[in-house]
């Protein structure tokens, strides 16, 4: 078994695809324009994997999962804080994610963070018992402690193959040093960052209207009024939830999640004449010419362009 590997896409669909099952369910929409120019590196430790990520543009993520793990997560390096439902996640929290939990978070640009998916037979061997919200503070120097554990068995796992002693000393070693670092979750009580259980007013606003915008039909034009009595609130309160959590306005958002729908229509597709355009009606795009030009602003590339390359993945 290779212990290491990594992976690089400018393709949205596959930022997740290492775990794409139904255990884990997930919706990405890339916020700002640009090529995506992600990078992921791995590596695996009994009952332990560590994971590395760079992004590039800014991504609102919306994911849950069933696995029998756990998975946590802090960041490294961004252009700016992330928001996790809607609070800005400073630089001395980390996120535990347990199975069936829901996390909603924007990532920001030029992103660099470390994750570690610990298995469940390996948290029951620890004692762990986890509570409180799974977004807590957790101090920076312990997390840099953490990331550089990670890095050095990073680094020793990309130059040699490792044996499966050295493998299981290795993930024993981790584990201590998580034992240090999860301790907010273990605490009785609701943990050090009082108010992050509950998203803010403005993540609410916004999930409601997502909610909505999931139901609007492809052949109606946005009405942005109709969109905020329907919440029920004000569309000034409306666009400054998208602004304060998603840091672009509802039509916006609204315009980037049809081109998504596109793309995903597109990769569903057969590869046959005329397969843009019926992804891009699909989608709610009427005038061709003017999706074509929305679409090359957004991911750099005209649909044609994204549709030979994925071609081209296909057949090698």
């Amino acid at each position: 078994m290779n212990h290491y590997i990594e992976q690089s896409t400018d393709d949205i669909e596959q930022l997740f695809a290492y775990v794409a099952n139904d255990d884990w369910e997930y919706r990405l929409i890339q916020l700002t324009p640009g090529p995506l120019d992600s990078r992921y590196a791995a590596v695996f430790l009994p009952e332990m994997t560590i994971s590395w990520y760079r992004y590039r543009p800014a991504i609102h993520v919306q994911e849950s999962h069933a696995l029998p793990a756990v998975f946590f997560t802090f960041v490294i390096d961004a252009a700016e804080a992330p928001r996790w439902f809607g609070h800005e996640f400073q630089a001395d929290m980390a996120l535990l994610y347990l199975p069936g939990q829901e996390q909603d978070y924007v990532i920001p640009q030029r992103l660099f963070s470390v994750g570690v998916m610990i298995q469940e037979s390996l948290v029951q061997r620890m004692g762990w018992q986890f509570s409180g919200p799974a977004c807590q503070r957790v101090g920076r120097d312990s997390l840099m402690e953490l990331k550089e554990a990670c890095q050095q068995l990073t680094r020793r796992l990309q130059q040699r193959p490792a044996t499966e002693s050295e493998l299981q000393i290795a993930q024993e070693r981790l584990a201590m040093h998580l034992d240090k670092t999860l301790a907010p979750w273990m605490k009785s009580g609701n943990g050090n960052t009082p108010g992050l259980d509950k998203p803010t007013r403005s993540c609410r606003t916004v999930r409601q209207a997502l909610d909505l915008l999931d139901e609007w039909p492809a052949d109606r034009n946005l009405d942005i009024g109709e969109l905020a009595r329907a919440i029920p609130t004000h569309r000034r309160t409306l666009y400054r939830a998208f602004r304060d959590y998603l840091g672009i306005g509802p039509y916006e958002y609204y315009l980037i999640s049809r081109l998504h729908v596109f793309r995903r229509a597109l990769e569903q597709a057969p590869t046959h004449h005329g397969v843009i355009t019926r992804a891009a009606l699909q989608a709610g795009f009427a005038h061709m010419g003017r999706f074509t030009e929305q679409y090359r602003k957004h991911f750099v590339e005209r649909p044609n362009d994204t549709l030979r390359r994925w071609k081209l993945a296909v057949t090698g």
